[in-house]
C-alpha cells in the first residue's frame, strides 16, 4: 500500500512499483477506485485549491461523513447530477428535512439508465415528494446567494453535492 505501480510486465506476471522493485502476481485486478469530477463551476474551489466549505463531493466514505456533519445546521440543498447516486443522496438529505433541489445537465433523470418517460416519471414523483428537479441545465457559478444554473435561475443553498461523474 502507499505506492504507486508505474509499469505492469505482463509477460512475467510482474507489476513495476515506483521504486523499481517487482511483485508478482498470478491474477492481476486493475482496481484503481475514482475519484469525484468536479463540473466545470466556477466558485467550487477556493484560492487555496480547497473545495468551497459548502460543497461536498460525494465518492468515499470521508466524503460520507463530511456530509453528515453539515447536514445538522443546513436547510437547503442542490445535488448536481441526477444518476442513481445523485437520487440517493437527494432522497436521503430530504428524509433528513432538507428543502432538496436536483440539478441534470442531461434531458432527463437516470439518463444511462433509463428512457425518458420513466426519467419523466421519477422526475415527477420526486416533485410530489418535495423536491424539486431542473433537467437540460447546468450550473454554472457558486455565489454567497445560491447555486446559479444556466438559465439564470438561482438556487439557494446551504449544500451543495457534488455527485456527477468521476474518473478512475
Amino acid at each position: 500500500t502507499g505506492t504507486r505501480v508505474v509499469e505492469i510486465h505482463r509477460d512475467e506476471h510482474e507489476v513495476e512499483l515506483a521504486d523499481r522493485s517487482r511483485v508478482p502476481y498470478d491474477t492481476l485486478v486493475l482496481a484503481t477506485g475514482s475519484i469525484p469530477t468536479l463540473p466545470p463551476i466556477r466558485g467550487l474551489v477556493r484560492l487555496d485549491g480547497r473545495l468551497n466549505g459548502s460543497v461536498h463531493a460525494f465518492r468515499s466514505l470521508d466524503d460520507c461523513l463530511r456530509l453528515d456533519r453539515a447536514v445538522p445546521a443546513a436547510r437547503t440543498a442542490v445535488v448536481v447530477g441526477g444518476g442513481l447516486l445523485g437520487l440517493q443522496v437527494a432522497r436521503a438529505l430530504a428524509v433528513r428535512g432538507l428543502a432538496v433541489e436536483i440539478v441534470e445537465g442531461g434531458e432527463h433523470l437516470l439518463r444511462s439508465q433509463v428512457d425518458p418517460k420513466a426519467g419523466a416519471i421519477l422526475a415527477r414523483d420526486l416533485r410530489r415528494l418535495g423536491t424539486d428537479v431542473y433537467t437540460g441545465v447546468r450550473a454554472t457559478r457558486l455565489r454567497d446567494e445560491g447555486l446559479v444554473l444556466d438559465n439564470g435561475v438561482v438556487l439557494p443553498s446551504d449544500l451543495v453535492v457534488l455527485t456527477a461523474g468521476g474518473r478512475p
